[in-house]
C-alpha cells in the first residue's frame, strides 16, 4: 500500500458520513451565495443591511464547518506532537554529533585556507624584496562546483556583515515595515499622519464583521 492509498484509507476512517454531508452542504451554500452576490447591489443602507445578514449566515456556516474540521485534526495534531516528542531526544543527539563533526571539518578548512594565504603573502613579500622570482597575481578564478565524489566536500559561498550602514547602496536596503506600521498605528482615527520623507500614506477602511 503506497502513501496515497494509506492517506485515502485513513481519511475514510476519520471523516464520517455526517462530516461529508456538512462539507457538501457548505459547498452548495458557498456556490449559491456567490451566484447570488454576482449582481447584488450595495447602493443604500437597506442593501448594506441585507448584505450584513448574508454575511452573518456565511460566517455561521463557516464556523460550524471549521469546528467539524478541528474536531478531526485536533487529536491528530496531539498524536503528532506525542510522536515528535518520542523521536526528539534521539534526533537531538544525532544533530549534536553532526554539528560537532561539521565544526571540526570547518575548523580544519579554515586553518588550511589561512595557511595557504600566509604562504601566498610570504611569497609576495619575498618577491617584493627581490629575494624570489616575481609572483604574478591575476584575478581570482571562480572554480567549478566540486563534484560530490566523497561524503564530505566543500561548497564555496560568500557571507557578509554590516560594517557601515550609511555606505550601503539603496538597492540593498529594505523599508522597515514594522516601524512604519508602528508609526501609523496611533493615528488610525486621525485625518492625517506626520509625513515621512519618501513615503506616501493613504487612509483605508477595513470592514470588521461581528
Amino acid at each position: 500500500m503506497n502513501a496515497s492509498t494509506e492517506q485515502q484509507a485513513l481519511t475514510a476512517i476519520l471523516v464520517k458520513n455526517e462530516d461529508r454531508e456538512a462539507i457538501s452542504l457548505a459547498n452548495s451554500q458557498g456556490q449559491e451565495t456567490l451566484v447570488q452576490l454576482k449582481d447584488y447591489p450595495c447602493e443604500n443602507d437597506q442593501d448594506l443591511a441585507d448584505l450584513g445578514e448574508i454575511l452573518q449566515s456565511v460566517r455561521i456556516s463557516f464556523k460550524s464547518l471549521e469546528e467539524k474540521r478541528t474536531s478531526i485534526t485536533k487529536p491528530l495534531n496531539a498524536a503528532k506532537q506525542a510522536v515528535d516528542a518520542m523521536f526528539k531526544p534521539a534526533k537531538d543527539l544525532l544533530e549534536s554529533a553532526e554539528s560537532t563533526i561539521r565544526a571540526k571539518i570547518n575548523d580544519y578548512a579554515t586553518r588550511k585556507e589561512n595557511a595557504r594565504l600566509a604562504t601566498l603573502a610570504e611569497a609576495r613579500r619575498l618577491a617584493a624584496m627581490n629575494q624570489a622570482p616575481a609572483v604574478t597575481v591575476t584575478a581570482p578564478v571562480v572554480p567549478a562546483p566540486q563534484a560530490a565524489t566523497a561524503s564530505v566536500y566543500f561548497k564555496p559561498s560568500w557571507t557578509y556583515e554590516i560594517v557601515n550602514p550609511e555606505l550601503i547602496p539603496r538597492q540593498f536596503l529594505a523599508v522597515n515595515d514594522a516601524a512604519v506600521r508602528s508609526h501609523l498605528a496611533p493615528f488610525a482615527h486621525a485625518d492625517s499622519v506626520p509625513e515621512v520623507p519618501g513615503l506616501k500614506f493613504t487612509k483605508t477602511q477595513t470592514m470588521v464583521a461581528k
